[in-house]
């Protein structure tokens, strides 16, 4: 999945650029009475603001029906994230500890115990 972000203008530019990763999709525009037009390939929102207007439009891109949308289902993706990376940094402390019970745990063929120890491993590596 990748990030989207809206770019400052730069230089004379009258515009500031939509990013998805290094790639430009898009675009945000003042409009001539002062409103907002963010544009991705053939889609386009009118807002009061830029950020409203990037906020609609990536949601708009994405399959959303809103900027808010989207950020509520993002939330719910960084929950369960959170979650997750509590479990594997829990699996990943018993095996510090010498309990190798937790790493037995299979689901459906796999190693489930294994895959979360290693990331929260990873985890503890990418901290430090």
């Amino acid at each position: 999945m990748a990030t989207y972000r809206l770019l400052p203008r730069e230089g004379t530019c009258t515009f500031q650029r939509i990013m998805s990763g290094r790639k430009w999709v898009g675009r945000v525009v003042q409009h001539a009475d002062g409103d907002w037009l963010g544009i991705i390939d053939k889609e386009s929102v009118r807002r009061p603001t830029a950020m409203l207007a990037f906020d609609d439009i990536v949601a708009t891109h994405l399959g959303y029906e809103s900027g808010a949308q989207l950020r509520a289902q993002n939330a719910r993706v960084r929950q369960v994230k959170r979650i997750y990376d509590k479990a594997t940094d829990a699996v990943y402390s018993e095996v510090l500890h010498g309990n190798f019970k937790p790493l037995d745990v299979v689901v459906k063929g796999r190693p489930v115990g294994l895959e979360m120890a290693l990331r929260g491993a990873i985890r503890d590596l990418k901290r430090k």
